[in-house]
């Protein structure tokens, strides 16, 4: 415990400090002698374990967040920091935020928590998120995004230190998303996951997102708008899957995405779903064919466009044209 800094990454090291520093790491317990477990609050809370021998040197370690870039993440570290740092005897008798606010009446929650949203606009604008009427729900998620990412700007820019706090409010709008998803509505969280991305994909523009955060918080957000097409598609009408087909359409024009193809026609292959309407097939032939004629050049990326187009073009010959050879013959 007195030099773990030396046997990790140096950037890691730095962020677990930020994230001790910020008092994100909570509810530390000795579950057995020198086994330990933590919750540490980051995009959501991650689950840390760390086991001490009787020297203070450490066992073992691990954590339920997804990093895979090395053996120990910013959780394990930041709770090696306050594990070091710890006043057991303060740890024991200090009650937890749950079991304090189990003692205030209904009311007195109902007016904390307007006291501190009023001084707190970006906690009450997740209030909103969470509890206020859905038609309100895709303003207020781009207010929740765009304020967490004003708060990492420095001098107009967001560092690598400050890249999770910039995509907290778009993590808060993921959740909004799996839950729109749970209750089948397709056009919420498809219009939600195309809000995300739009606004990480301005943010990448001004951001050192060399550890990553922006980039997987994209790649949540096509997997979430992924499930709710293939969980929802099929409860749409045809009036509901063209609205939602050019919504997906109207994204992948926008000038944020040049230079990441990728992202791009990951939206316009979501569209083949809806391609069993007539009209949306239709809607998205011609915006292939019209990104074809656009990229009729050289250029390497003009070949991979080509390649990306003439793949989505397949899928809608396999799924849709084989079926409809089957049914006639």
């Amino acid at each position: 415990m007195n030099n773990f800094e030396q046997y990790i990454n140096e950037i890691i090291v730095s962020r677990g400090e930020d994230y001790y520093e910020w008092e994100l790491v909570n509810n530390i317990n000795e579950i057995q002698s020198g086994h330990f477990r933590a919750i540490v609050n980051g995009s959501e809370d991650y689950h840390v374990q760390v086991t001490l021998d009787e020297k203070g040197n450490i066992l073992y370690s691990s954590c339920d967040c997804p990093y895979d870039f090395g053996d120990i993440c910013k959780h394990e570290t930041a709770v090696f920091f306050a594990l070091r740092n710890r006043n057991s005897d303060v740890d024991r008798k200090e009650s937890t935020l749950h079991e304090l606010l189990q003692t205030l009446t209904k009311k007195e929650l109902i007016q904390l928590l307007v006291e501190y949203a009023t001084d707190n606009p970006v906690m009450e604008q997740e209030l909103r998120l969470k509890y206020g009427p859905k038609k309100n729900g895709i303003a207020g998620a781009k207010e929740l995004i765009q304020q967490y990412i004003e708060m990492a700007e420095e001098g107009g820019f967001v560092n690598w230190r400050n890249a999770s706090l910039a995509v907290k409010g778009a993590e808060l709008v993921i959740e909004k998303m799996e839950e729109s998803i749970d209750n089948q509505e397709t056009k919420i969280a498809v219009l939600l996951g195309e809000l995300i991305l739009t606004e990480m994909m301005d943010l990448l523009q001004y951001c050192d997102d060399s550890g990553g955060e922006v980039g997987m918080v994209v790649d949540e957000t096509l997997d979430k708008i992924d499930m709710a097409i293939l969980e929802g598609a099929d409860h749409l009408n045809d009036l509901e899957k063209i609205d939602i087909v050019q919504q997906l359409i109207d994204a992948s024009r926008k000038n944020s995405y040049k230079g990441w193809s990728e992202w791009r026609f990951a939206l316009l292959e979501f569209c083949v779903s809806f391609c069993d309407s007539i009209e949306c097939r239709k809607m998205l032939e011609e915006e292939l064919e019209q990104i074809l004629a656009e990229s009729n050049s050289d250029r390497w990326s003009a070949s991979y466009d080509r390649k990306q187009i003439k793949l989505i073009q397949l899928e809608l010959i396999e799924q849709f044209e084989t079926a409809e050879k089957h049914r006639f013959f």
